[in-house]
């Protein structure tokens, strides 16, 4: 029979893949200071691009984050298909920024459009 606490680790093991698609504690910790400080830099240099490569984000948690946590708004969606390349615009304060990467080695990156 199974104890309480396992019981609970298990309950929220499955919620947690069930809501794969939203940030979770953890990242919302690591990301929101990287985050703040790149949008701090990249109005004095427009050509940074914030790597996220290795940050076990995903396009949509990221694009979660920008929105509740910075305010960005959802503007277009692109994919070029069986490549697995993709580009998410979205605006802030009239600038647009790009989440772009690849499915294929699971590049990510952040960067003025």
């Amino acid at each position: 029979m199974m104890d309480f606490k396992s019981f609970l680790k298990q309950i929220k093991e499955v919620y947690m893949a069930a809501n794969r698609y939203n940030p979770t504690k953890e990242q919302r910790k690591e990301l929101i200071p990287i985050i703040k400080e790149y949008l701090e830099n990249v109005k004095s240099n427009p050509e940074k691009v914030l790597d996220l490569y290795g940050k076990g984000i995903a396009p949509y948690p990221l694009k979660t984050i920008l929105m509740e946590d910075f305010g960005f708004e959802d503007v277009d969606f692109d994919s070029n298909g069986w490549e697995m390349d993709y580009w998410i615009t979205l605006s802030k304060d009239g600038q647009d920024f790009m989440i772009a990467g690849t499915g294929m080695t699971h590049e990510i990156t952040l960067q003025l459009s």
